[in-house]
């Protein structure tokens, strides 16, 4: 599934993704936004680039220059290949799968609540 969603490759995107599903239209600054998601900022950036890029999120800068408002292009092609991936994600457990799935991809561990999952290490 994850090979037709474009943008989501890190724990970041999916995270970042999320947050603009539960609040589609968002006016903050670029550090909020990273706090609101738990994230440094420059991963937050990298991912809102990607987001950006792929048709899947509109930033305007306001005119404070402080503060973008952040707006989900649903609707778009690239939005219907996420709307059920967030749909999945959007539960404690979904997410938790997405996240393994992004894990196994990248070749690189799973860590949930500071334990490798063992169904990524065998």
């Amino acid at each position: 599934m994850l090979d037709r969603v474009g943008g989501i490759r890190h724990a970041c995107d999916l995270d970042l993704m999320l947050f603009f599903y539960r609040h589609p239209r968002a006016l903050l600054t670029s550090d909020r936004l990273a706090i609101c998601v738990g994230y440094d900022r420059e991963p937050v950036a990298r991912a809102l680039d990607g987001l950006i890029a792929g048709g899947v999120l509109k930033q305007t800068r306001s005119q404070s220059n402080a503060v973008y408002l952040y707006v989900l292009e649903r609707g778009g092609p690239a939005y219907e290949a996420l709307a059920s991936l967030l749909e999945f994600a959007v539960s404690r457990d979904g997410r938790l799968g997405v996240m393994r799935l992004l894990a196994a991809a990248s070749d690189r561990p799973f860590i949930h609540g500071g334990h490798q999952s063992a169904s990524l290490t065998n």
